[in-house]
């Protein structure tokens, strides 16, 4: 069994993400789907939906009204805005406490490098959906083998910051044979994600081209 495998053996051990919140990934990037359609589906899921109608509702937007209908809050918001609150929240409620891992902190560095990634990519003219996917996920590799092999997590970070994902790389290598940006490509292969993010997540550390919708 190849190192990587150790991770992946028991499916039902694994995080999984919410089909609606993938759907709705897929049908956000399609202009041709018509907005009720997509209200529809953020329907299906209560907790998608309210969160959805409480940004929409934030003093960020500015609205003097309450907003009540999807269909409304979508069109406040802005589809960009959908799509990083669809993922966010898919990425919270699928991903649970790790041992060794301070899951605020965990958070709070994925949200920034997340809307620093989309501030960049914007800046440049490049896909900012998939900057802020890529920002927010630059660590759930490190996350999923604290969940697996926590105690063989926990040699790791005996010399490395948890949260130095690049750094842990080399010290990963050396202990358990992978690291944790080939788990976290893995994973987001497995739930599907575009090819790129793949891609950029497994060479986030190294001076290997990144793809070009980066």
């Amino acid at each position: 069994m190849k190192p990587l495998a150790k991770i992946f053996q028991n499916p039902a051990a694994l995080p999984t993400i919410s089909s609606v919140v993938m759907e709705l990934l897929a049908m956000s990037r399609d202009p041709s789907v018509p907005l009720a359609n997509i209200v529809k589906a953020v329907s299906l899921d209560q907790a998608l939906a309210a969160k959805v109608l409480r940004t929409a509702n934030s003093a960020y937007f500015g609205r003097s009204g309450t907003i009540s209908r999807l269909e409304d809050a979508i069109s406040t918001i802005g589809i960009h805005n959908f799509r990083t609150t669809i993922i966010t929240t898919g990425l919270l409620k699928a991903l649970p406490d790790a041992p060794g891992i301070d899951m605020p902190t965990y958070w709070k560095m994925g949200l920034h490098t997340a809307f620093m990634a989309s501030f960049l990519a914007e800046s440049i003219g490049a896909d900012r959906d998939v900057a802020f996917t890529t920002g927010l996920m630059q660590g759930i590799g490190a996350l999923l083998i604290h969940l697996v092999i926590p105690e063989e997590a926990c040699v790791v970070v005996e010399s490395v910051d948890p949260f130095d994902f690049a750094g842990r790389r080399p010290v990963e290598q050396i202990q358990l044979g992978f690291d944790n940006a080939e788990v976290g490509a893995e994973l987001l292969k497995r739930w599907k994600f575009p090819a790129p993010i793949q891609k950029a997540l497994q060479t986030y550390s190294n001076r290997s081209p990144l793809p070009d919708i980066l």
